[in-house]
């Protein structure tokens, strides 16, 4: 596999030839610029990080996306703004991360530099044995912090949700974490929301004797997300003129500029495999041995990726996360209040928390899960239950439009 290296500031290295043919893959890893000129998309981002960068820190365990052992970050930049999200380099295909960032646990601290405070923190508070699975919690709540720099418990909680621990156990991780909220723990304090039967006489409300520990507080809350390495500035500027086109031996992956183009490529091969994250496809090639020779992802595809709210409905693009989508009616219910009409946005919101673990989640879509039709597909039933309605597309080519 051919691979080049460059400096994050080469921002015009990038050949105008091969943007133009779009069958190069441009992405970062911990700040270095790659292009893969023969990539594969049987191969998942886990195996080129390991086998291709040597970078052992992301581990390789169950290989399906349920232990977290293999948790990168995956950046871009999508509407104006930054988008981090945890995800599972065990079933991400590599095409995947074109024209995305990624961020390994080598890339925010190590003994031989400086730790990064989540690293540190870990230790402190003795939650790490073996270790094994320590690279994917750390990048989990790495991802949770560059989102979310004051986070709550709760989200503490659900950012670790697919991240398995074997033999340390997850209060001395969680009691370690919790130092990342401990500012909001005390405005809660404060406000009288006490959690404990014992109320003010908790023992969360009693003075800190231990000045170590004081100090620890103030050291680790806030997190500054401007210490933080920055996002490569050439994934800012770059478009999708043109689409995407990866072939390898037995698979060839096409990335769409648009809606109109992915239909035009379906109209000609009638049968590729619509996908938008490809974790269902990776799964069943590595474990049912199903290889589909053509895939077309519209991961990146505006048309395919909107959430629009009216008086009467709410509408979700096909490409629309699940993460996406709890997110958006959280704040919808939270703006409007709870109310018998919005009975069913809530039990999508409850729904989706039992969905796999935050890293799928933030791969996983509602028009995969509607289509795919598999045993863990949870959505559905609540979809009908609602008479929900759901919208294809097609092209009329002779006319030159889209139904």
């Amino acid at each position: 596999m051919g691979v080049a290296f460059d400096s994050i500031y080469s921002l015009l290295s990038y050949s105008q030839s091969k943007m133009a043919d779009n069958k190069a893959l441009l992405f970062y890893v911990n700040g270095k610029r790659i292009e893969v000129f023969d990539a594969d998309p049987e191969e998942t981002l886990l195996y080129y990080l390991r086998e291709r960068l040597r970078l052992c820190g992301t581990k390789a365990a169950c290989g399906e996306g349920g232990c977290g052992a293999c948790t990168v970050m995956l950046s871009h930049f999508r509407n104006g703004k930054i988008v981090h999200r945890a995800i599972n380099a065990c079933i991400t295909p590599i095409p995947y991360v074109h024209f995305s960032a990624v961020t390994t646990i080598e890339g925010i601290g190590s003994t031989k530099t400086r730790l990064n405070k989540i690293q540190q923190v870990l230790i402190d508070n003795h939650g790490v044995q073996c270790g094994f699975c320590t690279p994917g919690i750390v990048m989990s709540m790495y991802a949770l912090l560059r989102n979310h720099p004051k986070p709550t418990e709760e989200t503490i909680k659900e950012a670790l949700q697919g991240n398995l621990c074997r033999c340390t156990g997850y209060r001395p991780i969680i009691q370690g974490f919790k130092l990342f909220a401990a500012a909001e723990k005390e405005q809660e304090i404060v406000k009288g929301n006490f959690a404990c039967a014992l109320g003010e006489k908790c023992c969360k409300n009693q003075k800190l004797l231990d000045e170590k520990q004081i100090e620890i507080n103030k050291d680790f809350v806030p997190s500054d997300p401007t210490q933080e390495p920055i996002f490569p500035p050439e994934l800012k500027s770059v478009e999708y003129e043109s689409t995407l086109k990866i072939e390898g031996p037995k698979v060839t992956w096409y990335r769409p500029k648009n809606l109109e183009a992915m239909l035009k490529i379906r109209n000609k091969n009638r049968e590729a495999r619509i996908i938008s994250g490809g974790t269902v496809c990776t799964l069943e090639s590595k474990f049912d041995g199903i290889v589909n020779s053509k895939l077309i992802s519209v991961a990146t595809l505006s048309e395919l990726s909107a959430i629009s709210a009216t008086k009467e409905s709410v509408c979700f693009g096909a490409a629309t996360t699940l993460t996406e989508i709890s997110d958006f009616i959280k704040n919808f219910l939270k703006e409007k209040g709870k109310s018998r009409k919005y009975q069913v946005l809530e039990a999508i919101l409850e729904t989706s928390k039992w969905f796999a673990g935050k890293q799928v989640r933030n791969m996983a879509t509602i028009g995969a899960n509607l289509m795919c039709g598999n045993s863990f597909s949870d959505l559905p039933p609540i979809l009908m239950a609602a008479r929900a309605k759901a919208k294809f597309a097609r092209l009329n080519e002779g006319r030159g439009s889209k139904t």
